[in-house]
């Protein structure tokens, strides 16, 4: 492994740093509240077994990799700290990559480790993209070198093939690649070393795994489906800003009507600029690369403008970032120049209003409001004599999660939560003209029994659109603000 030493630092300087920057962004993962995207992965870990897993994936739209990681420790604990360790660990390990073994100055590799994906959204938000970063930067490390490890870097491109559908582009064309490069060219040389098959097939295989997973997920996911009606081109333009926007300030689209103030245009042409400027940059020192890159981004992107453009999360924009740091990784690592290392630092800088008000916003206020919510019930409520409906599935998962079985969370269809099934007609819409007529039904079946709703509400929206009547429903509680949609919650009485 002579090749893999140590280039730019030694081994305890750079665990020194990865360690100092995991008790950073542990600080940070300790005040934030699950919310329904990571309480599903848990729940789904939990109450499935493999085989069940793999049949319900066509209705989440991921592949397997990451529920397969945490379904060891949700099978065997309450605790969903271990989902958290997991992304820590693994963006950890990405930051400990980077400093080892990448080209980047200290100074580029400064502001990567304190930007917005890596200070807060893919070691914070416990999801799937959490793995990402790692994958990619390995996948970097042995890209020039997968002639020598081709078993190792073969795995790599099917696991982070199997992280995300956004992901598919990125690594199906870093496996033509390795096909090309071990299999077509040496071939057609006549310098075939027959060990590259076995690698080839197992790239193959793997990819061919993520459309078998989750191909029909459009018509079995009804709130994919739910997004706007728009055309084509207004869907890809609200996509493309949504791509700038979110990148540098998440939370400026959800608190302000005003888009074309100085900071918010500022921000955006300096933001757009600079992503063209590295388009450029790509394109002019190697074109092989430039079209990985640029075909494995728009991928992504048009993914999003054809099939969910409602919004566009940071921590799936920051994965395009890491497909745009990889293009530049192997590029110094071929030629190290400092136009680069200018680049990579202005374009990861233009982040850091997300990690300076995500990082401290998540400490100071609630992500979610249903753990908040989950102690009030606990506090307040008589499991032996109440029973508990949500109108809102995100909401009712994190409860379910949060309450464990001491209080069952009741779908509006009757049945305890376990996990979500994102299929069928949107409930919240008609609550309120249900709501009353159900519970009356439900009074009469149980009529010494406490019944309440747990409901959501948009803290970036004045009225709440789905609050329950007032005339049939009593307000008991109502969780702080959340700082994501939909995820600050309401707790109400039926008062008949």
């Amino acid at each position: 492994m002579e090749e893999l030493k140590p280039r730019e630092i030694s081994f305890k300087k750079a665990l020194l740093i990865t360690v100092v920057y995991f008790i950073v962004v542990l600080f940070c993962a300790s005040f934030h509240e699950v919310w329904g995207d990571e309480a599903q992965v848990w729940m789904l870990a939990k109450n499935l077994s493999i085989p069940e897993l793999l049949h319900h994936l066509v209705n989440e739209g991921h592949p397997s990799l990451f529920y397969l990681i945490v379904m060891p420790f949700a099978k065997l604990t309450n605790n969903f700290i271990f989902q958290k360790l997991i992304c820590l660990i693994s963006s950890a390990g990405a930051i400990f990559l980077l400093w080892k073994y990448s080209k980047f100055n200290t100074l580029t590799k400064t502001i990567i480790t304190i930007s917005a994906p890596f200070i807060y959204y893919f070691p914070v938000i416990a999801r799937s993209y959490s793995l990402v970063p790692f994958l990619v930067f390995s996948i970097a490390i042995l890209y020039s070198k997968s002639k020598d490890h081709p078993y190792i870097y073969s795995i790599l491109i099917v696991l982070l093939a199997n992280t995300h559908a956004i992901m598919f582009a990125f690594s199906a064309l870093l496996g033509l690649d390795f096909l090309y490069k071990n299999i077509f060219l040496p071939k057609k040389q006549g310098v075939f070393d027959k060990k590259h098959i076995l690698p080839s097939l197992i790239i193959l295989i793997g990819l061919l795994l993520l459309p078998l997973q989750i191909a029909g997920t459009v018509n079995n996911n009804s709130f994919i489906q739910y997004v706007p009606e728009m055309n084509k081109i207004n869907s890809f333009i609200r996509v493309l800003m949504l791509f700038a926007y979110n990148s540098f300030d998440d939370y400026f689209l959800r608190t302000h009507t005003k888009y074309f103030d100085f900071y918010s245009l500022t921000m955006f042409l300096l933001t757009v600029g600079t992503a063209v400027w590295a388009y450029i940059k790509l394109f002019l020192a190697d074109k092989k690369i430039f079209w990985l890159i640029f075909l494995s981004v728009w991928f992504q992107i048009a993914i999003y403008a054809f099939v969910y453009p409602e919004y566009i999360f940071p921590t799936r924009i920051y994965c395009a970032y890491m497909i745009l740091l990889f293009g530049f990784w192997i590029l110094v690592e071929e030629k190290p120049k400092k136009i680069i290392n200018i680049l990579v630092s202005i374009l990861f800088a233009l982040t850091f209003v997300n990690s300076f008000k995500s990082y401290y916003g998540d400490i100071v206020f609630d992500y979610a409001g249903s753990k908040r919510a989950a102690q009030f019930i606990e506090k307040n409520f008589n499991p032996e004599n109440s029973i508990i409906y949500t109108t809102n599935l995100s909401i009712g998962i994190v409860a379910a999660l949060q309450l464990e079985d001491k209080f069952p969370i009741y779908s509006p269809e009757g049945k305890p939560i376990k996990y979500v099934v994102w299929k069928g007609e949107n409930f919240q819409d008609t609550a309120n003209e249900i709501m009353p007529k159900f519970y009356a039904l439900l009074r009469k079946k149980n009529p010494n029994k406490d019944l309440y709703i747990i409901s959501a509400f948009n803290p970036y929206k004045t009225e709440d659109e789905h609050a329950m009547d007032e005339d049939y429903f009593e307000l008991l509680y109502i969780s702080p603000n959340s700082l994501t949609n939909l995820e600050a919650t309401k707790i109400w009485k039926y008062r008949y």
